[in-house]
Formats: structure tokens, C-alpha cells, sequence
């Protein structure tokens, strides 16, 4: 079974710095790890000129390059997040950054009270990861109970409510 959870917050909460936090952790202690991230914008990666960026623009709809160490695939269409996580290779941990709508446990990064406002939107918030500067405003913050809160650099415990949360709501293969 592999566990899952997203990472989702504002712009700048510091999801992919706590994404990659993460995945140290969990590597480190031998479990493997992938992730997929949604991008609220026109993902454009490949730089001008690559080969497989010409073969899109000569109209293919699917591109793949591989080496002996790596493969990248492009297509031109979306995909939502199941097809993503049915894509994904077997797997211990499978983190997810973004795609706040889905149902799947949550753990919401925040850096400001803008991000918390989030809150009320959310299904399946599993905990809380306040940056240093939201955290050190005190309890004032108004969350609710039941949810755990943790500091963004609480790696170790992160890692262990991923593990324990995301199991239960993971998939098998």
C-alpha cells in the first residue's frame, strides 16, 4: 500500500521546500518516494529548441526522451490527479504538492493568516505545518481542534504523520 498525501497551501507557504524536506526523510529512511505537483499556470519546462519541445511544436501529442538513467514524458493535454497517481511507479510514499480539491489527507502549509483561510475549503486537512513566523504569533490563531499542528521544520514528525495518515488513505497497485 502506498500512503499519500498533499502538501497544499498559498503561493509562497513553502509546500515544495516541506515537499522536499519530506522526501529527504522518508529516503533517508529507506522508504522510496514520488511526487507529482500541479501547476496553476501554463507549465512550460522545456527550454526552446530541445528536441522534444520540437517535436510538440511540429505537432506530436505525446513525447518521450529517455537515457540510460532517465525519461521525461510530455503530453499535450491535462491529466487530473487520479490518472497522475495511476501513472505513478510503485511506490512506499507518494506526495502530492497542490490540487487542493481533491479528497485525498492534506496537510496545509502556511506561512500567513491567508493561508489558514484555507482552512474551511479543505477536505481531509490532516494536520497543519506553520512556518516559523506564523507559529511564533502564538495560539491565537484560531485553528481548530482535533487537527495537529507542527512547525515547518518538524521533519521527522511530518514524515511519520505521512506515514501514518497516508496509509490509511493510500492506494495498492
Amino acid at each position: 500500500m502506498t500512503a499519500v498525501m498533499q502538501l497544499v497551501g498559498g503561493k509562497n507557504a513553502g509546500k515544495t521546500t516541506l515537499l522536499c524536506r519530506l522526501t529527504e526523510e522518508l529516503s533517508g529512511r529507506g522508504l522510496s518516494v514520488a511526487t507529482i505537483k500541479h501547476d496553476g499556470h501554463e507549465l512550460e519546462d522545456e527550454r526552446p529548441g530541445c528536441d522534444t519541445r520540437r517535436h510538440r511544436e511540429s505537432g506530436a501529442v505525446w513525447s518521450a526522451v529517455s537515457s540510460a538513467s532517465r525519461a521525461i514524458v510530455v503530453e499535450e493535454r491535462g491529466l487530473a490527479l487520479p490518472e497522475l497517481i495511476r501513472l505513478a511507479p510503485p511506490v512506499d510514499v507518494l506526495l502530492v504538492e497542490g490540487f487542493k480539491r481533491e479528497p485525498l489527507p492534506k496537510l496545509l502549509v502556511a506561512r500567513s493568516l491567508a493561508d489558514l483561510e484555507l482552512l474551511p475549503q479543505l477536505a481531509a486537512v490532516a494536520g497543519i505545518a506553520l512556518r516559523a513566523e506564523l507559529r511564533a504569533s502564538g495560539g491565537g490563531l484560531g485553528l481548530p481542534d482535533g487537527i495537529p499542528v507542527f512547525g515547518v521544520d518538524e521533519a521527522e514528525a511530518l514524515a511519520e504523520l505521512v506515514l501514518a495518515v497516508g496509509a490509511r488513505a493510500g492506494f495498492g497497485r
